[in-house]
């Protein structure tokens, strides 16, 4: 059997798929306290009439501050996903949440003699998830890959004008890019950005990959 269980992309298993999409707002960016952003994972499982074998598993990986839900099992094609909600969080510096999307301030940059302010978003699992992951991997006697994980930013646009959003190496949209630059947001708009093994690695080593930079005018 699978024992599977993750935040943004983490498999217990190796050869069982995960999937973590968060819904981060651009206005978010630009504040400096800690602001909860809504997430969402899906596990691999046998099948959804097991489900409620999994469950407990899963849900004790999370912190409370996560706040983990089951929210039910879905079937696509030939494949079991468990379905999880979670409480992420965007933040400048610390974080107590499993799941922490941090943002960085950058220098400002010209855009068609426009002033625009800039915000690096990376994302960040926390150590002691990590942990708790590992631990019952080894229960399992598995290990930890990237090559399982699937991890997606849904970025909305709350402002009131266009931002420019700019990311490498991805699928926007389920269209892919190697480059992804000073591409306009329009208000009340949003995109999925889809990032490749690459940044699932980096996160899974602590190495805070910046996902997407965005732009917005002075």
């Amino acid at each position: 059997k699978c024992f599977t269980s993750m935040i943004i992309l983490l498999a217990i298993l190796a050869g069982c798929r995960s999937e973590f999409l968060v819904e981060a707002y651009v206005s978010d960016a630009y504040l400096d306290e800690n602001v909860n952003t809504p997430a969402a994972m899906r596990v691999e499982i046998p099948s959804c009439s097991s489900q409620a074998e999994y469950e407990g598993k899963i849900l004790s990986l999370f912190e409370p501050h996560s706040n983990a839900k089951i929210t039910g099992c879905e079937e696509e094609g030939m494949n079991s996903l468990i379905a999880v909600s979670i409480d992420a969080e965007m933040s400048s510096k610390n974080s107590k949440r499993d799941l922490i999307i941090f943002r960085d301030i950058l220098d400002d940059l010209e855009i068609e003699g426009k002033i625009y302010e800039v915000r690096a978003l990376k994302p960040v699992i926390s150590q002691g998830f990590l942990q708790r992951v590992n631990s019952l991997m080894q229960e399992n006697m598995q290990t930890l890959s990237h090559n399982d994980i699937k991890f997606e930013i849904a970025l909305n646009n709350d402002e009131r004008e266009e931002v420019f959003v700019t990311s490498y190496n991805l699928w926007v949209d389920g269209e892919p890019f190697e480059v992804y630059r000073r591409q306009a947001l329009k208000r009340r708009k949003k995109i999925k950005l889809t990032f490749s093994n690459l940044t699932s690695d980096l996160i899974l080593r602590n190495k805070m990959p910046v996902a997407a930079y965005v732009a917005r005018q002075k």
